[in-house]
């Protein structure tokens, strides 16, 4: 993906191969080793291999030892959480250029095999935090133009010009929907189940007091449990759904007391929205997916997030409010400059209200987990805003964007839609990765940009258009 200025090549880098294997790190390990070739004809000295390491304890004895490097590139064979890029700054200069390098995924209607490009983003915001210089690649090694794209990664991007502060000329009515979002938001009180897992500080509620007044309550998984536990009689799966018959009956009993669970803790603490650590306890502990039942919760006015991420919560609530409609927390997962379109994605959690009504919703195992239940659909057509409110780099400030969902079969399995942007999507690329956003991204129907630009203006924060 294009940026401009190329400069001198620097005179040493370390290579570092991250992945997990609950993705296909199969398919990773020839992109992997493809990158590794091709930056060692722009590099003298590459330190590393193509090997995709899983823990930070294995990158830490993979670059103990070694020569301090002026440059630091992480690929991505898969999803891999920021505790492995965080390791790999042991190999790099305190001063050193990040490039993070994720690859491409055909759009096919099958599982997310690899989830690469949401690593890397997960990545760059805990970069970020810390103030490190991050540029990125994503592209197949053999493609023609990711030779040009990784001296430009190296060299340094220009500046986006995204992050802005935001002026005072809205119309009455995008002022009137700012001003009662920042009431309802301001008297938020969001409730966090759990920890965000390992590696994944981009959920973490920061320390200092909001200043839009948003208040969080955080409660222990067990409590979780325990409540889902004495559901005495849970949800049905939703009606008119596929699939259901293909379901283990005991494992979607669970999943759909979890719905109940959260329901009851949030009646019981008057919360506005949750966000709940999904993985791997759901799995491993209690025996049944999260995902489906946070679908229904979104649905039912209870904006619900998975990975703990307490300000995609948040998101979603401030979109829910403004649009007056259910939203959907997303990964970034695709982007196609031919197309200028982008996919979002998400295992299986998005309301029902949103899914594309010429072809059934389907009730399933979650892809990588194989336990139930998801739910699977593509996304309905429409024009849609994209927002995050974020903290990257330190700064709280508000991501808006928007574009069109287009009529196509769902990309993934899941629920996912493809999004012709309005912004060309390699400057959103740019946006995401040196701006150091979170990797969750919130979708409501509706071009709501004003509004959101209007709202920024009344917190007195900085915009960054995407």
């Amino acid at each position: 993906m294009p940026a401009d200025d190329v400069t001198e090549s620097p005179g040493s880098a370390m290579f570092v191969a991250v992945g997990r294997p609950t993705f296909d790190l199969k398919s990773g390990a020839a992109l992997c080793e493809g990158a590794l070739q091709l930056l060692r004809r722009s590099v003298p000295d590459v330190i590393g291999d193509a090997v995709a390491l899983q823990s930070p304890e294995e990158i830490s004895e993979h670059v103990s030892g070694s020569v301090v490097a002026d440059l630091l590139v992480v690929a991505f064979a898969t999803f891999a959480d920021a505790s492995l890029s965080l390791a790999a700054l042991e190999g790099a200069a305190p001063t050193a250029r990040v490039v993070l390098w994720s690859f491409p995924e055909a759009a096919k209607g099958g599982r997310l095999q690899r989830n690469s490009l949401c690593g890397a983003n997960l990545a760059a915001f805990s970069l970020g935090v810390r103030g490190r210089d991050v540029t990125g690649i994503h592209g197949h090694p053999d493609d023609p133009g990711t030779q040009e794209d990784m001296s430009r990664a190296i060299a340094g991007w220009p500046a986006t010009g995204s992050a802005h502060p935001q002026a005072d000329a809205f119309t009455a009515a995008e002022h009137a929907a700012a001003t009662r979002t920042a009431q309802r938001l301001g008297m938020a009180h969001i409730g966090i189940v759990g920890e965000p897992p390992p590696g994944f500080e981009a959920c973490d509620v920061a320390d200092d007091p909001l200043v839009i007044g948003t208040t969080f309550q955080q409660v222990a998984m067990e409590d979780l449990f325990d409540r889902s536990a004495q559901v005495e009689t849970p949800v049905a799966l939703p009606h008119g759904a596929t699939g259901a018959e293909e379901l283990d009956p005991a494992a979607t009993d669970r999943s759909l007391r979890l719905q109940g669970g959260l329901s009851e803790l949030s009646d019981l603490h008057d919360w506005d929205a949750v966000a709940v650590r999904c993985w791997p306890e759901c799995f491993t502990q209690w025996g049944g997916a999260a995902c489906g039942p946070l679908s229904m919760l979104t649905e039912d006015g209870l904006p619900s997030a998975c990975e703990a991420d307490a300000f995609g919560a948040l998101t979603m609530l401030m979109l829910a409010e403004i649009s007056e409609r259910p939203s959907f927390l997303a990964d970034l997962v695709e982007l196609d400059t031919t197309t200028n379109t982008a996919v979002f994605w998400h295992c299986g959690v998005a309301p029902l209200s949103m899914a594309d009504p010429t072809v059934p919703i389907e009730v399933a195992e979650h892809p990588n987990r194989h336990m139930p239940f998801t739910v699977n659909f593509g996304l309905r057509p429409g024009a849609v805003t994209v927002a995050r409110l974020t903290r990257s780099r330190g700064q709280l400030r508000l991501a808006v964007g928007a574009g069109e969902l287009l009529a196509k079969p769902a990309p993934f399995v899941g629920t996912s839609g493809v999004v012709a942007m309005e912004t060309p999507v390699d400057r959103i690329y740019r946006t995401v990765l040196s701006e150091g956003l979170e990797h969750h991204y919130g979708l409501a129907y509706g071009d709501h940009r004003r509004a959101l630009q209007a709202l920024a203006w009344l917190w007195g924060i900085e915009v960054i258009d995407l």
